[in-house]
């Protein structure tokens, strides 16, 4: 809904500065549970501010410092 609303900008922006969201939104697009609801444009921005192997900053961030739970978007 963000995303609709708002764009991906705002969500990039927030994911850059908050490496809670970051984890959340890199796990909805890692388990590909955002393609229904985002374009290629947003993973292409992603990818752009993050890098083509965000994977693997979303991994750093889980075994180092995160200790929150992810969700699904059924969970949601």
């Amino acid at each position: 809904m963000l995303y609709q609303i708002d764009g991906a900008e705002i969500l990039i922006e927030i994911a850059s500065q908050d490496d809670y969201f970051f984890v959340q939104l890199a796990y909805l697009i890692f388990t590909k549970q955002l393609t229904n609801f985002m374009s290629e444009e947003f993973m292409s921005e992603f990818e752009q501010n993050f890098g083509e192997e965000w994977t693997k900053k979303y991994k750093t961030i889980i075994e180092t410092r995160y200790y929150g739970k992810v969700y699904d978007l059924i969970s949601m």
